[in-house]
């Protein structure tokens, strides 16, 4: 993954394009920071570290920083509790369409929304079954009517 997000960093910062576009807003050009030079008390002998060049310490800096980020912020939206009960609820719907048996994604529902009545709940969920299965039937046969007939065994295949 790095050497991909390296590329895009190469990609998005063209060293030409980024001094044009400075010049063009009237702004200096990209420069490193002034290197920072630690206190003697509380200096170890060790220089601290300098970028070779502006491109890389904006690579560290600036790029990597903001791929956390976004990777920590996408980890945070798909990956909470909450997430887990509308993964339910679009399982819950599949199986209700597709006829399968409901039972235990019915309960993990209502355990969630509690003001759902279970009885009433899953009879609209089997109506929703024979509503899917019709509109597949309809579907499949205006698919059949423009097909070639070298088309028409994809239909066969079950998509609900």
């Amino acid at each position: 993954m790095r050497s991909e997000s390296d590329s895009s960093f190469v990609s998005l910062w063209a060293w030409e394009d980024v001094t044009k576009m400075a010049d063009k807003l009237d702004l200096s050009p990209p420069q490193l920071p002034r290197k920072w030079q630690p206190p003697r008390r509380i200096d170890e002998g060790v220089d601290s570290h300098a970028f070779p060049d502006c491109i890389t310490y904006n690579r560290v800096e600036t790029w990597y920083a903001f791929l956390d980020v976004i990777i920590r912020q996408i980890e945070d939206r798909f990956l909470k509790q909450n997430f887990e009960h509308i993964v339910n609820a679009e399982e819950l719907l599949l199986h209700a369409a597709k006829g399968f048996p409901v039972g235990g994604l019915l309960k993990k529902f209502v355990q969630f929304y509690d003001d759902f009545d279970v009885q009433l709940l899953d009879a609209q969920l089997q109506i929703f079954h024979s509503i899917a299965a019709k509109h597949k039937e309809e579907h499949i046969y205006r698919l059949s009517l423009v097909l070639p007939s070298s088309c028409r065994q994809f239909l066969e295949l079950k998509f609900f």
